[in-house]
């Protein structure tokens, strides 16, 4: 599906993933980004700094790369700005330094090209009110492989894969209590299903899976209840790096995913100053 061909093209039942690809450095950092504009492209905030003793990031630094193939790009993009969500900045003091922005809805930043891209249409935006529980959703990306039961199964992915599932959770603004809402924004989730349906991250008998609330992981799941005092356990939130060796300087990366099911650590006050 992420090579958009054959059965996959772009038409009326698969959108065109063109706009989609990848958001790498000099150091060999990459992640995923998606061109909204012909200057424009949205990425996350962790891809660009991953922790709080990460270097902040400089945009001489990053490039952005076209193509189904990252090792074979079809085009390569240098970037003169960089622009992080300031809530995902404030909050990479807590959980020992890596940040809770992710699960706040602020892991999100902007990349600026320095040349607009004149020769592929921007991705489409959404025109509607809000995203709508059940609805079809294709997610597509670069970065490490995995599956809900296992986690990681392939660091050194560079292929842009695609997958098809359904949203069960929309949460327009998370409900933290005790931080600002400026460093709150909106999360959608969407789990790994099981095949065999005996474990699904968002089900009914599931825990609360930090801020998004409680609900039903199906094609069309209920509304999604509001969600107060969460057990802490990381949404999917996947990255990766080339194969240059890591600087001794760079904070190891974080790769998690639900339905690993890890144990859920002490509940954390979002409001308190870290130590």
């Amino acid at each position: 599906m992420g090579s958009n061909s054959g059965e996959f093209s772009p038409g009326k039942d698969f959108p065109d993933l063109s706009p989609v690809g990848v958001v790498h450095s000099k150091n060999g950092s990459i992640g995923t980004g998606t061109l909204i504009s012909p200057t424009l492209v949205v990425t996350a905030a962790h891809v660009l700094r991953g922790s709080k003793r990460a270097p902040v990031p400089h945009a001489s630094n990053w490039f952005f790369s076209l193509g189904y193939n990252y090792e074979n790009s079809t085009s390569v993009h240098p970037v003169s700005a960089v622009i992080i969500h300031p809530g995902w900045t404030q909050r990479l003091p807590y959980e020992n330094g890596v940040g809770d922005g992710d699960v706040l809805g602020v892991d999100i930043a902007l990349l600026r090209l320095k040349e607009p891209i004149s020769n592929l249409a921007a991705a489409r935006w959404n025109t509607g009110s809000r995203e709508s529980l059940g609805s079809r959703v294709i997610m597509a990306g670069y970065g490490s492989l995995a599956q809900g039961s296992q986690g990681v199964t392939e660091e050194d992915n560079y292929l842009r894969l695609a997958g098809e599932n359904s949203i069960d959770r929309v949460v327009e603004t998370v409900d933290a209590p005790g931080v600002p809402l400026s460093f709150r924004g909106g999360l959608l989730g969407v789990d790994f299903d099981d095949p065999q349906g005996f474990y699904n991250s968002l089900g009914s008998h599931a825990s609360p899976v930090d801020y998004s609330g409680s609900g039903t992981s199906s094609s069309t799941p209920q509304r999604a209840a509001p969600a107060r005092a969460p057990r802490r356990r990381r949404a999917v939130t996947y990255s990766t790096r080339a194969r240059s060796p890591r600087s001794t300087s760079e904070p190891p990366l974080r790769r998690s995913c639900a339905d690993r099911r890890p144990a859920a650590p002490p509940r954390v006050d979002r409001g308190s100053a870290p130590p």
